[in-house]
């Protein structure tokens, strides 16, 4: 008795098949590249019977194809998504997920977020915490976002102010300090707003006036390159600039000398112990080891070739008084 088994068709074959790594993410990257960039569905170029027709729809999917993976490649050109900061002076930008969120920096963590219609184009915070955001040809005035910045407190709900809608694109926003004035830049010109509570009116004129007259100005000038200048390079003699000191180096060691204290540190290392460990040494080791060469070094240098001279002078002395039979046991 003869079984005859049937053989599984191609198809189902192909279909049981595991697909390779490599072969998977191809697969996937092509789904995704049709999904995002993709005309549409694929024409089923079986069904045409006319060779030519079939041979330039075969062709045209093929650069369809890859089109689509061409600008999926080319994503890394694009605009980040969420998460990723641009600086834009002290400010922040948004991106094209549409969304503006609030962040908490010290746990870096988002508190809340808030959607907008368009991609945020410029990002402005005043002096009392009201941010202007401009998105597409119109801006909205956000009050209270960093007071209501706890996720335990409650979400602003809507905008404190809104301008535009009259087809001009919005550039960029800033806010005018001390001041109740929003300056909009678009691409029709430039436009100013009154919003009543953003200028901080408390200001500290000491650090910044607004009100100051040219005479405050200059005052302010002068005081501040004085702030920076050095006491040395100020003169009554406005052609000391440029010219060549003449003063030898002696004398401006011995100026130095008397503008200093009575107390000589030299001196110090000198009383602070004695043998191959004293404070002398210790400290011409520390400095010879930076092989750095200053003032203080050379003084600590001369005074050990004096100390050293004098023991040598002393035993030297020690061993002609002793004479011969017993200068092998002075203590060196």
């Amino acid at each position: 008795m003869e079984v005859e088994t049937s053989r599984p068709s191609a198809p189902s074959q192909r279909r049981s098949a595991h697909l390779t790594a490599e072969a998977r993410e191809s697969a996937l990257r092509l789904a995704d590249a049709q999904k995002q960039y993709g005309r549409g569905k694929k024409v089923n170029i079986k069904s045409i019977k006319d060779k030519k027709l079939r041979s330039q729809l075969r062709t045209l999917e093929n650069k369809y194809k890859d089109a689509s993976l061409k600008a999926k490649d080319a994503e890394v050109l694009l605009e980040h998504e969420s998460g990723f900061l641009e600086p834009e002076g002290e400010l922040e930008r948004t991106y094209k997920d549409m969304r503006m969120a609030i962040w908490d920096i010290r746990m870096f963590k988002e508190v809340h977020n808030y959607s907008v219609h368009q991609p945020g184009a410029t990002v402005s915070i005043s002096d009392r915490g009201l941010t202007a955001v401009g998105w597409g040809t119109k801006v909205s005035v956000w009050k209270g976002l960093f007071d209501a910045a706890a996720a335990s407190e409650r979400k602003v709900q809507n905008p404190y102010m809104a301008w535009g809608g009259d087809g001009q694109r919005i550039e960029n926003v800033r806010w005018c300090p001390y001041e109740d004035i929003l300056g909009v830049a678009h691409d029709k010109g430039f436009s100013s707003l009154i919003v009543p509570g953003a200028g901080e009116p408390n200001f500290d004129a000491s650090e910044a006036n607004p009100y100051e007259s040219v005479k405050q100005r200059q005052e302010a000038e002068v005081k501040s390159l004085l702030t920076k200048l050095q006491p040395e390079m100020i003169s009554l003699n406005p052609d000391f600039v440029g010219t060549l000191d003449l003063v030898s180096d002696k004398i401006k060691r011995e100026e130095r000398d008397l503008d200093k204290k009575n107390e000589d540190p030299i001196e110090r290392l000198k009383n602070r112990g004695r043998g191959r460990n004293s404070a002398l040494r210790r400290y011409l080791r520390k400095r010879g080891s930076k092989n750095v060469i200053d003032e203080k070094r050379v003084k600590a240098e001369t005074l050990r070739r004096e100390q050293k001279s004098r023991v040598q002078g002393k035993i030297r002395q020690e061993r002609e008084e002793l004479g011969p039979a017993l200068a092998r046991f002075v203590k060196k």
